[in-house]
């Protein structure tokens, strides 16, 4: 961090710095962490473990996750809407098929998920596959109109999304956001650090 900003960040985009994609997705920053301490990631593997065969319901690929991280919003903060794809480049397709995000504190005003659609074919490289450029460094990203669909979801609730799917979160007003998240993956990724 480098006044109170990200300097890098989980995200990546092809020719870009950790730290021009961590200003692009998350512009006035945010807390990270994906050093968990052992005794949490138990229990959040264990929540994982307890919840995979509903989680297999929508997503029947699904055969482990790939370690949780720790994220928090402060005033202001927020993330740009944006795909995560299938991984990171060069990772095999399917690769990661969704993240999960467990919420363990909301703000108080403001700080919710969102996902948003749109009848632009020109987000897909080919069917089923999201095309690369899909984040605020992409001026025709940024024009393109799409609808926003909002959620809360309460302390202890798992929401889940498609790794394809264009999302971020609401700017906090008030009071800080807090939440783990971690993604899903399919056995193609069994062996691999994704």
């Amino acid at each position: 961090m480098a006044d109170g900003r990200r300097v890098v960040s989980v995200h990546e985009i092809p020719g870009h710095t950790g730290k021009e994609a961590a200003a692009i997705y998350e512009p006035r920053g945010r807390i990270e962490c994906a050093e968990i301490p052992p005794a949490v990631e138990e229990i959040l593997d264990d929540i994982f473990g307890r919840n995979l065969s509903s989680i297999q319901y929508v997503y029947p690929d699904a055969v482990r996750n790939n370690g949780w991280f720790y994220v928090e919003y402060g005033v202001g903060q927020f993330v740009n809407p944006h795909v995560d794809y299938h991984g990171r480049i060069g990772d095999p397709w399917p690769g990661v098929l969704a993240t999960v995000s467990l919420s363990i504190h909301n703000a108080d005003v403001g700080g919710q998920f969102f996902v948003e659609s749109s009848g632009d074919s020109s987000v897909w490289e080919e069917p089923h596959r999201a095309r690369r450029g899909l984040d605020w460094s992409t001026p025709s990203f940024r024009d393109q109109r799409r609808v926003r669909w909002t959620a809360q979801h309460e302390p202890g609730d798992m929401l889940i999304w498609g790794s394809q799917v264009v999302h971020g979160t609401v700017p906090v007003q008030a009071g800080r956001s807090c939440k783990f998240l971690t993604q899903l993956l399919t056995a193609e990724t069994e062996g691999t650090d994704v």
